[in-house]
């Protein structure tokens, strides 16, 4: 893990799962389900034309087609059918920019093909600010309590990244098996078809790039490639979180008295778990937080 990760990393609920505390319980979440439209999604203008040129005829596209089948079969990817690649197509279409679809009568685009490698794919999305500044991050970052913590009526939860939960490197086969830090960027990502066999740079730079909009979260992200293997009482990628693992909570300026008192009663069981109350600060626009425990 590298020098540079937060010594917490931080977990925001709403108002609705102050019932964390009866069962702590992380969701590891299907790509689709995440608030970014563009989650996932590389370039649509990002394939190079002049790698083969066009526009082509009909016959002129066949044939490219055939050797790029030809070359693609070098570079395997698993559950990759060459023969629905359509890298050259009549009209001039960008090369790789168009996939056969499963019947082969029509074509879907690249980002529609990327997608089924996402069916299994879990994010559990954390926050954390740079390296010695985690205080400073939750007392200012009125936002993300406002998004992720119902409008301060939620709590956010201060977690270890060293424990061993958040090691899933023997149970991925290409993407992040350990906590990876987001980037984030003017432009969507530019993908190109060489890029493809290179599963674990080409999805994780997909996975772990987002738009300028969302620095504020300070993002950092597990992702698995096994979300439909566990879960919970029916909901898809919900694991139990070893209570080891939490080193703090943080209850939100606008929670409830008995919301405050499951908190603190949960608490009261493990001394290794810190409780503070946020607060509004008197003369700034950041929270103050006292500690309760």
């Amino acid at each position: 893990m590298s020098d540079l990760m937060p010594t917490v990393l931080y977990k925001f609920f709403p108002e609705a799962r102050y019932d964390f505390f009866d069962n702590p319980k992380l969701r590891f979440s299907p790509l689709k389900t995440l608030n970014d439209p563009f989650e996932g999604q590389n370039s649509l203008d990002a394939y190079d034309t002049s790698y083969f040129g066009g526009p082509y005829t009909a016959e002129e596209a066949e044939i490219i087609n055939e050797s790029i089948r030809e070359k693609a079969k070098e570079f395997p990817i698993d559950g990759l059918d060459i023969d629905r690649i359509a890298i050259a197509v009549p009209g001039g279409l960008p090369p790789n920019t168009y996939i056969r679809s499963e019947d082969g009568k029509r074509l879907q685009s690249g980002s529609t093909y990327v997608e089924e490698y996402y069916e299994n794919i879990g994010v559990l999305s954390l926050s954390g600010p740079e390296k010695d500044k985690e205080e400073e991050f939750l007392k200012k970052n009125i936002l993300i309590w406002s998004h992720y913590a119902e409008s301060h009526k939620g709590f956010a939860v201060g977690l270890n990244p060293k424990h061993q939960f958040f090691d899933r490197s023997t149970q991925n086969k290409w993407v992040v098996g350990n906590i990876a830090k987001v980037s984030y960027v003017e432009k969507r990502p530019l993908i190109r078809f060489e890029d493809m066999p290179k599963k674990e740079e080409f999805f994780t730079k997909l996975l772990l790039t987002k738009g300028n909009l969302w620095e504020y979260e300070s993002e950092y992200r597990l992702i698995i490639d096994c979300v439909k293997a566990f879960n919970v009482n029916n909901c898809i990628g919900l694991q139990e979180l070893p209570v080891e693992a939490i080193t703090s909570v943080y209850i939100g300026m606008n929670a409830t008295k008995e919301n405050e008192e499951k908190v603190k009663t949960f608490c009261k069981q493990y001394p290794f778990i810190t409780v503070y109350k946020m607060y509004p600060h008197r003369t700034e626009y950041e929270c103050e937080m006292c500690k309760l425990s």
